[in-house]
């Protein structure tokens, strides 16, 4: 997969996860045109979880990054990750937005953990038969 400056800081900031965060790994990613594939491991998460009750109400960004603080580490993980790269297409002017929130399911084992591998990698090369490519 060939990526844009975007892309690359992207990329880059995947890698920055794993030196910032003594709890956290990224163990596989892929940058692809309109999406990214991660597998992270958080290690020992119950420790920063907060069981507080969120209201319902309208919600800004800044709501959102103190939910994602209450509700667990990889939320946390990945609203930051969502905002190094947005300041990163706002800085240089480059039309860019997430979708709201992200899909995440637990590895429960070596087996369901392969294929998820296998699947980040083989991603690029299906990228052809995309609804969007």
């Amino acid at each position: 997969m060939i990526t844009s400056l975007l892309g690359d800081h992207a990329s880059l900031c995947i890698k920055k996860i794993n030196d910032k965060y003594n709890d956290v790994k990224i163990l596989s990613f892929v940058i692809m045109p309109n999406h990214v594939h991660l597998i992270i491991f958080v290690s020992d998460a119950s420790k920063h979880k907060n069981n507080q009750k969120i209201e319902t109400k309208r919600i800004d960004n800044e709501d959102m990054r103190n939910i994602a603080k209450r509700c667990g580490r990889l939320s946390y993980i990945v609203s930051e990750y969502k905002r190094y790269i947005t300041n990163y297409a706002n800085k240089y002017d480059i039309t860019f937005a997430w979708q709201d929130r992200f899909h995440d399911r637990i590895i429960r084992n070596q087996e369901e953990y392969i294929s998820k591998i296998n699947y980040i990698e083989q991603n690029v090369s299906n990228w052809k038969d995309d609804d969007l490519f």
